[in-house]
């Protein structure tokens, strides 16, 4: 006779990570070629699974693993977009970087500076009259 903990939500889950999360952090790894990312995305996974109702085992394994591939898909089309800013370091090299030295560089500033000082005032008409001015 099975124990009643058994049947329990968190014992099912628990059962499907320990069977089925080493093999499905493999596949998402080689998905997505970073081990943190595919961790992310094989516990997306879980929760996923966890959220509905229960599986036949028959039916659970493949389920996780298409559930993890879209989830790993998903990753990648946001990472595509993501554009990488730099580093810091190459930002700390520029000796013009800080603003105390360009406010001190004999040079004038960027042409779009240049042009953003010639813009006209706002004039008091373009507020309405529940704003106030500082």
């Amino acid at each position: 006779m099975k124990d009643e903990s058994e049947d329990s939500p968190s014992a099912w889950v628990d059962d499907a990570i320990r069977r089925h999360g080493p093999p499905l952090t493999c596949y998402a790894r080689s998905i997505v070629h970073r081990s943190d990312s595919a961790s992310d995305c094989v516990q997306d996974t879980f929760i996923r699974m966890a959220q509905r109702p229960r599986k036949p085992d028959d039916i659970l394994r493949p389920w996780l693993f298409k559930v993890c591939r879209n989830r790993c898909l998903d990753w990648l089309r946001k990472e595509k977009r993501m554009k990488p800013l730099g580093t810091y370091e190459s930002a700390l090299k520029d000796d013009t970087s800080t603003p105390d030295k360009v406010a001190r560089s004999p040079t004038p500033p960027e042409p779009s500076l240049r042009s953003s000082t010639s813009l006209p005032r706002p004039s008091a008409r373009s507020c309405d009259s529940n704003t106030r001015l500082a």
